[in-house]
């Protein structure tokens, strides 16, 4: 009994002396549910533009953007390590993932068989990002679908 007092005392000492209120100012958190914005592209050269952004958000070291239009297509961008502005590639075996399903709910996304593409954020901050890119997306089946001239501009 007394080595669970004393194990509950210790458990209960570390949790509290272990929480800080320090905000981390260069790792702003968005709220994914809050965001708002635009994404446009063309899609194997057709003009495709957000009707909402179903997600958005800044956070340890990731940017995650989610873009969708009524008819259920969507794109997505997610890159991993970025902490400020300039140019991340996609697709070619790196981390950072392009994402686009069609209105039919076929998906298709960067990957090591896919060529490189580009995410350049130019803006990046508290309230929101702002950039472009382009990549190509694919199922893994031969299906091949370039993104090209590509914006983004989403507040947190």
């Amino acid at each position: 009994m007394k080595i669970s007092k004393h194990f509950f005392l210790i458990t209960l000492l570390c949790i509290l002396f272990s929480c800080s209120n320090d905000d981390d100012d260069n790792m702003p958190m968005g709220d994914p549910n809050n965001a708002s914005g635009s994404v446009a592209a063309k899609v194997d050269g057709v003009s495709w533009s957000s009707d909402f952004i179903d997600q958005a958000l800044w956070a340890a070291s990731q940017l995650q953007i989610k873009a969708e239009k009524n008819d259920g297509s969507l794109i997505q961008i997610s890159i991993l390590g970025i902490d400020s502005t300039g140019t991340y590639l996609v697709g070619g075996g790196n981390i950072n993932i392009g994402a686009y399903n069609d209105a039919n709910g076929v998906a298709l996304s960067t990957n090591i068989l896919s060529p490189e593409g580009t995410v350049n954020v130019a803006t990046l901050n508290s309230s929101g990002a702002m950039g472009t890119f382009e990549f190509t997306v694919t199922d893994g089946a031969g299906i091949e679908v370039e993104l090209s001239q590509g914006t983004f501009d989403i507040s947190f």
